[in-house]
């Protein structure tokens, strides 16, 4: 065997029973050689290990990523309602209803969020080549992948959106105008 190397028993027995006599054989070759017994079924396991971290830590970073994603489209959500009261005042009062106001948040909401995803989109197909070693059956163009982060982002939007353009839309006009 030398100093490094591998040898593989296969066997009909249960190899835990097998074991001792391996261990001895070798010793009795060379009692300097250090002896690692493993079955297939655990190394290969173990080559799985890594792989499956990583995908972990990846759905990790991508499970935080939209929530960040939501939470910074809140905020600047929260921010345009709170800078455009008076506007909204406004067009209530000029005869806006409650369900236009929510669809106009709304449209600026997946307006913004569909200038990232044409930006993302065009990336994600740029740099796909750099993730294909991490993934297993799948292509890096896969379309029910990239569709699928679509509907993710499209649906944080949404998510995003409801709070400031309900809040948007409950605003009174006769407050808003007097305010300044």
């Amino acid at each position: 065997l030398g100093r490094g190397g591998v040898a593989i028993f296969r066997t009909s027995q249960d190899p835990i029973a097998i074991e001792r006599s391996i261990r001895e054989e070798i010793t009795a070759l060379d009692p300097t050689v250090p002896v690692t017994m493993e079955t297939l079924d655990a190394r290969v396991d173990r080559f799985r290990e890594r792989p499956r971290f990583t995908a972990a830590l990846v759905s990790l970073f991508a499970v935080f990523g939209w929530i960040l994603a939501a939470v910074g489209l809140y905020g600047v959500l929260s921010f345009l309602v709170s800078r455009r009261t008076r506007e909204i005042g406004v067009r209530m009062a000029l005869g806006a209803t409650p369900a236009k106001i929510v669809a106009l948040i709304s449209g600026e909401a997946f307006a913004m969020v569909g200038a990232g995803l044409a930006a993302g989109v065009i990336a994600a197909a740029a740099l796909t080549r750099l993730i294909q070693g991490l993934l297993f059956e799948i292509s890096p163009e896969d379309p029910v992948s990239f569709g699928l982060a679509i509907l993710a982002l499209v649906a944080a939007a949404g998510l995003a959106a409801w709070i400031p353009s309900r809040r948007a839309a409950a605003v009174d006009p006769a407050v808003a105008l007097r305010s300044e």
